[in-house]
C-alpha cells in the first residue's frame, strides 16, 4: 500500500514538473469585483396617468354599459362589498353582515368615518337609496344592463329577492329578501351613490326618476380613493385623489380616462403614449413586453364550451350517455389552450367565473373513449377510419359562429380530436343574427339540424352554474339546448338555496359529480386578457377581471431613487 502512495505522489510531481517547462505565465491579479448597486424607487406624491374608456352616456355609473367605464368607475365608487381574485366576496364599505331568518334577513352595519368626495358622511340612507332605485329599474324603468354587463345580480329576478330595505339608523340598514339564496351578499357589490345628488330637496321619487335620467346634470359623488373633477364629452373624464379616503390616501394626484373608440384604437394610443395603460385580449399580450412596458395576464369571464343539442333525435337513443362520454374524453383541452389561443387561456371544465373555476382539466383517454363506443355498438366494421351506427357512417354536425375565427379554430380541433376515435364531425359554419343572438341560436338547435354547438359566454361575476341547464320553457330561458332532468334541477336548486359557504362548495361539488355522469355541457376554456403598463408607472399590478385597477392607489409616477447596496 505505502508503494502506491509514493509512486503515485512521484507521479504527480512529474507531472507537476512538466507543466513548469514551458514558458512562465505571470498573472495579473484582478481587483475585487465591486458590489452590485440596485437602484430602488421611494414613491412621492404626484403625477398623472392616463387609462382608456368607452363613450360615456352621462356620468351615472348605472347608465354606461362599457366594461371599461365600469372599472373606471371602481377608482370614484365604492360598493358595501367586492369581488376579490380569488372569487370571494369581501367587505368594503360594510363593517359586519349578520343573517337571520336562515339567510332571509340581512343586517348591515356601515363603517364608521366614511365620508362622500364632498365630505358628507355616508349613511344607511344612501345605501337604501341606492337599493331601492334598482328595484326601481327593474321593476318598471327599461333598465337591467348594468346587471347585464356585471351580473352583479343573476339577473333582475335577484332585485326582486329584496323585497324591502329600511335604513335603521345612520349606520345599519335592514335587507329582507323573499326567500335565501346563495348569492345574497355577492349582490351587494354594486356602486353606492348619495342620494341627495340626485336632488336636494326633492322626494325619493323624484330622485329615482332622476337616476334614469341620462340628460339629468349628474356629477359623480362616490367615496372611493379617486373623485370627479371635469369631462368633456366624447373625449374624457378626469378624476383627482381623494384625500378624504378612508384608507391611505392615493399616490398619484389624478387619473384621466380618454376615450377609445377601439381594441385596436386603444393599443395604438398606448403604443404612441396617448395611454398609460391599455387592456388587450389578443392571444400573444406579451409581444407588448419591451421598452419597458408590463404586462400582468389575468383570467376573464369570457367561457368557451361545448354544448350537446339535446333536441336532436341522436340523444333519445340508448347510446348517447356513451356517446357524451366518450366525446369528453377525446377532447384535450390543453391542445386547444395551445393551438387557438397560444397558452393564452385556462382550462375550464365547468361554467364558472375566475376564482370559482378551479382549472381542473378533463384528462384524454383515446382507449376508454374507443372503449365507450365500442361497448355502444357503434364501431367501426370496414375499417376506413370511422365509425358506422344503424349501418351508416357515424358523423356528428356541430354548429358554430362564421364569424368568430377563434371558435372556428376551436371546432377544428374538435374535429380533429374526435376524428381519433372513429367519430366524422360536419362542422356547419353559420353567420349568426347577432341583433338577438340568443334568439338565433334558440330557433336554430330547436331545428334539429345540429348535434352540437360551440358557445361562448360572459359569465359575470356570480356563479351561476344552472343558467344554461335548469329546465325553463319561457322565451328567456337561457338553456337553448333543451337539456332537461329533474335530478340536476333539485341539485341546482339546492346550491340556488345554500346561504352558508363551506355547504356551497360541498354541493358544488355534488354538481360537478353529477356534471360528469350527465355531460350536458363540456366546458373547455376561459380566456384571459392582459393589462399593459407603460414604464413612467410604478406599482403592483393587482387588477382581474372583477376590479382591473386594484391597487392603483398605490401606483405612482414621482419618486426619488435610493441607492441599495449589498449587506445595507
Amino acid at each position: 500500500m505505502k508503494r502506491i502512495i509514493i509512486w503515485g505522489l512521484v507521479l504527480i510531481l512529474s507531472l507537476g514538473l512538466l507543466a513548469g517547462c514551458g514558458e512562465t505565465v505571470v498573472t495579473e491579479e484582478q481587483p475585487p469585483a465591486e458590489p452590485e448597486v440596485t437602484i430602488e424607487k421611494i414613491p412621492m406624491a404626484g403625477g398623472t396617468i392616463t387609462v382608456p374608456i368607452g363613450y360615456f352616456n352621462g356620468l351615472n355609473p348605472y347608465l354606461n354599459m362599457d366594461r371599461s367605464m365600469y372599472y373606471f368607475n371602481q377608482l370614484i365608487f365604492e360598493g358595501l362589498y367586492r369581488v376579490n381574485e380569488a372569487g370571494e366576496v369581501e367587505p368594503v364599505l360594510a363593517e359586519s353582515i349578520v343573517w337571520s331568518e336562515g339567510g332571509r334577513i340581512a343586517t348591515i352595519t356601515l363603517k364608521s368615518g366614511i365620508v362622500f368626495h364632498d365630505g358628507s358622511r355616508l349613511t344607511a340612507e344612501d345605501v337604501a337609496f341606492t337599493l331601492r332605485a334598482l328595484q326601481a329599474g327593474a321593476e318598471g324603468f327599461e333598465y337591467n344592463q348594468f346587471f347585464e354587463l356585471t351580473n352583479a345580480m343573476a339577473d333582475e329576478e335577484d332585485l326582486s329577492q329584496i323585497y324591502r330595505v329600511t335604513a335603521t339608523s345612520d349606520s345599519e340598514l335592514v335587507v329582507r329578501y323573499d326567500q335565501a339564496y346563495a348569492n345574497a351578499a355577492r349582490a351587494l357589490i354594486f356602486p353606492i351613490v348619495k342620494a341627495s345628488s340626485f336632488g336636494e330637496e326633492l322626494s325619493e321619487q323624484e330622485r329615482i326618476k332622476n337616476f334614469y335620467d341620462a340628460e339629468y346634470d349628474y356629477m359623480p359623488m362616490g367615496t372611493g380613493p379617486f373623485q370627479y373633477k371635469s369631462s368633456e364629452k366624447l373625449k374624457s373624464i378626469e378624476l383627482v385623489g381623494n384625500e378624504q379616503w378612508w384608507q391611505e390616501s392615493p399616490w398619484l394626484d389624478g387619473v384621466t380616462g380618454v376615450v377609445v373608440e377601439s381594441q385596436a384604437g386603444g393599443i395604438e394610443s398606448f403604443t404612441n403614449g396617448i395611454l398609460d395603460v391599455m387592456t388587450t385580449t389578443e392571444n400573444d399580450p406579451q409581444k407588448y413586453g419591451q421598452n419597458e412596458v408590463r404586462v400582468a395576464s389575468f383570467e376573464t369571464d369570457r367561457a368557451e364550451a361545448l354544448f350537446f343539442n339535446f333536441h336532436s333525435d341522436l340523444y333519445e337513443r340508448e347510446e348517447a350517455a356513451a356517446i357524451r362520454r366518450a366525446i369528453a374524453k377525446a377532447i384535450d383541452q390543453n391542445a386547444i389552450i395551445d393551438s387557438v389561443y397560444g397558452g393564452h387561456a385556462k382550462p375550464a371544465s365547468y361554467l364558472l367565473p375566475p376564482g370559482i373555476n378551479d382549472g381542473a382539466i378533463r384528462p384524454v383517454d383515446l382507449a376508454s373513449a374507443k372503449a365507450e363506443l365500442d361497448a355502444a355498438g357503434i364501431v367501426d366494421g370496414n375499417d376506413d377510419g370511422v365509425r358506422e351506427l344503424d349501418g351508416r357512417k357515424f358523423q356528428m354536425t356541430l354548429l358554430v359562429d362564421a364569424e368568430n375565427a377563434m371558435r372556428m379554430k376551436i371546432a377544428e380541433q374538435i374535429k380533429s380530436d374526435l376524428a381519433k376515435i372513429g367519430v366524422e364531425i360536419l362542422v356547419r359554419s353559420q353567420y349568426t343574427d347577432k341583433a338577438d343572438l340568443i334568439q338565433w341560436y334558440r330557433t336554430s338547435l330547436v331545428e334539429k339540424q345540429d348535434d352540437l354547438v360551440l358557445l361562448g359566454w360572459e359569465l359575470g361575476f356570480v356563479p351561476d352554474p344552472g343558467f344554461a341547464l335548469v329546465t325553463d320553457d319561457s322565451e328567456t330561458t337561457m338553456n337553448l339546448t333543451g337539456y332537461t332532468n329533474e335530478e340536476m334541477d333539485a341539485i341546482l336548486r339546492s346550491l340556488f338555496m345554500t346561504t352558508d359557504s363551506a355547504q356551497w362548495d360541498e354541493e358544488l361539488d355534488q354538481w360537478k359529480e353529477a356534471m360528469n355522469v350527465e355531460m350536458p355541457i363540456l366546458g373547455l376554456v376561459n380566456r384571459k386578457a392582459a393589462l399593459l403598463v407603460n414604464g413612467r408607472v410604478n406599482g403592483d399590478l393587482n387588477g382581474n377581471v372583477y376590479e382591473m385597477y386594484r391597487g392603483m392607489e398605490h401606483w405612482f409616477v414621482e419618486y426619488e431613487e435610493k441607492e441599495i447596496n449589498p449587506g445595507q
